[in-house]
């Protein structure tokens, strides 16, 4: 009998199964097959999960793109991980050769394999991937830390595509996690930082990490900025979903 694992599936709109499905095969020389440890909910599977949907994954995928997990099996050209090997994933495979990756814009591939999207997951007990897509990790480093990669991953490379310099004036919107990322990264970089959020929770949440936080509704952002900083933001970055 074939052995199987458990899932969440989505099944459309607002449907989300927990079934028993095959556990995926290795087809492909690279493909790397993990078992999932930790895989964390992504604003985008609440997204997509909303009646109406504000984003939608090819139906009957299994969702979760946020994983750490152990390396289970390998193709036979795999090098870069062994069995055994802790590792995390980037979720989205570009296919190298459309005209837009060919043009260094990976993120407009138009063949591109987004997991838990247009792709099985990693809300299962095991997840396959490409090799190119798997990058072990330090054994210091905690599950519950290392499932971070992918959204810390994304807001790195926002931050780095505006060239912020030390010494710069930078309000954030929204402190959910991606928000608070950015916010500390600056502050990592030298940047002053402050940050704007109407969720009580999610505002003491920022003022415990040092960052002077406004709520918007109840607060004057222009007067908040200038007294914060003597003038306006050089940048104002928005990660309020």
């Amino acid at each position: 009998m074939e052995r199987g694992m458990k899932a969440a599936i989505y099944r459309g709109i607002g449907e989300l199964h927990i079934e028993s499905v095959p556990i995926p095969k290795l087809e492909q020389p690279n493909d790397v097959l993990i078992k999932v440890l930790l895989c964390s909910i992504c604003g985008t599977d609440v997204h997509m999960m909303n009646v109406p949907p504000t984003f939608e994954a090819k139906q009957n995928t299994i969702l979760g793109h946020e994983i750490v997990g152990i390396v289970s099996s390998v193709g036979s050209s795999v090098t870069s991980v062994k069995i055994g090997d802790r590792v995390v994933i980037n979720p989205n495979e570009n296919c190298e050769v459309c005209k837009y990756c060919r043009l260094g814009r990976p993120n407009h591939c138009t063949n591109m394999k987004a997991m838990g999207i247009t792709h099985d997951g990693g809300f299962a007990e095991y997840v396959k991937t490409a090799e190119k897509q798997v990058f072990p990790i330090s054994s210091d480093l905690s599950d519950k830390h290392a499932v971070f990669a992918e959204p810390l991953a994304c807001a790195i490379n926002g931050y780095s595509l505006l060239g912020i310099k030390p010494l710069s004036e930078v309000v954030i919107i929204g402190c959910g996690p991606i928000g608070l990322m950015f916010a500390m990264y600056a502050k990592f970089n030298g940047a002053h930082v402050i940050c704007v959020e109407p969720n009580a929770s999610r505002s003491a949440v920022s003022e415990k990490l040092g960052f002077s936080t406004a709520d918007p509704y109840s607060s004057d952002i222009e007067q908040f900025t200038l007294k914060s900083f003597g003038s306006l933001a050089d940048y104002v970055i928005d990660a309020a979903g």
